[in-house]
């Protein structure tokens, strides 16, 4: 017992000396811990309502997205670069290489629609008023809009700041919830089955974890090309994988504590508002910070993608802003209504980019071998 514990404090060390490490874990968080996976529609919507499997299921998906999390970071690292084709593209076709990047790009952009639907969401929740709701969405984007120009260093300090918050309240809310109402049973429900895009537990798992993973690779990437430690690149995508299963299995604990919260669309602060005024509106707080790190994670690598065309590199300002406008334009869908149809569409379609990176990963493994 005395070398195990000594083991795991000597992982704590290395973790927060090491800031590879720490990047790579905070960068998986801020890509993952978005407006749907913190307020818990999301996870109820993949995982919640398929009961005991669904957990399990989760479970699993933590432990998928961390190895693709490790050999996306060694790949780039290896290899030198954050280039989406080469990463998730295992031979070399242009008419290939521009449907992903199509495709990246566009999930990447709805991704970013589904937070500022979130920001609308909860603005209205909390004011009752649509019109404010509309307003926050736009004031919102036009900070995503800012910060994104100023490139991946500037967003991996907001990282820095919004995974520690956001992952403690979302923590410390569930677990107040669970000690405050009790274990809640857990069971089928079946509206599991209501929507035919997400309705088998296993398709839900590998769903979540393509599209989350594809819209995550650019940004892991652009991490982990300036990480040269494979201890380092290995720790921050363990510690990634811990903290996100922990995170969403509470959410989905605590979801189940308050009769009628996952029919809210931001079923946490439901559960906080049933719980004190000042919880309500501390969650409501780290909710809008967990959207904007999310946001950035996806909205930063689009104004080097269209820099690509010489009219957006010469006014990518303007374009960003353009792309901005539209998303805030087209949350009016619906914060659940969009998580429920976009992210398992894009799921099943990024299947096969999971299977470039692996299939990459295993042909830089090679190549590092035979360099050295």
């Amino acid at each position: 017992m005395y070398y195990f514990f000594s083991s795991i404090c000597q992982l704590r060390r290395d973790f927060m000396r090491k800031s590879g490490a720490r990047q790579i874990c905070l960068t998986m968080a801020a890509c993952l811990f978005g407006a749907g996976f913190i307020s818990g529609q999301e996870l109820w919507q993949f995982f919640g309502c398929f009961g005991t499997i669904g957990m399990a299921c989760m479970a699993v998906s933590g432990i998928l997205i961390s190895l693709l999390t490790f050999m996306t970071a060694r790949f780039s690292s290896i290899f030198k670069t954050s280039e989406m084709d080469r990463i998730v593209i295992p031979f070399k076709s242009k008419t290939v290489t521009m449907l992903t990047g199509i495709i990246e790009l566009s999930l990447m952009f709805f991704i970013y629609v589904i937070m500022v639907a979130g920001v609308g969401t909860l603005s209205k929740n909390l004011s009752g008023s649509r019109t404010i709701g509309i307003c926050s969405a736009f004031i919102f984007c036009s900070a995503v809009t800012a910060v994104s120009l100023k490139g991946i260093g500037e967003a991996l300090k907001i990282f820095g700041i919004a995974v520690p918050i956001t992952v403690t309240v979302a923590l410390m809310t569930a677990v107040g919830a669970t000690v405050q109402y009790g274990l809640p049973t857990i069971h089928f429900e079946e509206e599991a089955l209501g929507n035919p895009l997400i309705s088998n537990p296993i398709a839900s798992m590998l769903s979540f974890v393509s599209y989350n993973f594809f819209c995550a690779v650019g940004t892991v990437a652009s991490v982990g090309k300036s990480i040269d430690s494979k201890k380092q690149t290995a720790l921050g995508a363990f510690a990634g994988g811990i903290l996100l299963t922990t995170v969403a299995l509470l959410i989905i604990l605590a979801t189940r504590t308050v009769d009628g919260a996952h029919y809210n669309e931001l079923p946490l602060l439901s559960i906080a508002g049933s719980m004190a005024v000042s919880v309500k509106y501390t969650v409501a707080i780290a909710l809008i910070i967990a959207m904007f790190g999310a946001s950035l994670s996806v909205f930063v690598p689009i104004p080097e993608y269209i820099g690509k065309f010489r009219f957006c590199r010469r006014y990518t300002a303007l374009c960003s802003a353009l792309l901005s406008l539209l998303a805030a334009v087209l949350s009016i869908f619906g914060f659940s209504n969009l998580i429920g149809v976009i992210y398992p569409i894009y799921g099943y379609i990024a299947i096969l980019a999971m299977a470039g990176i692996i299939v990459n990963y295993l042909k830089a493994i090679h190549y590092e071998r035979r360099r050295q």
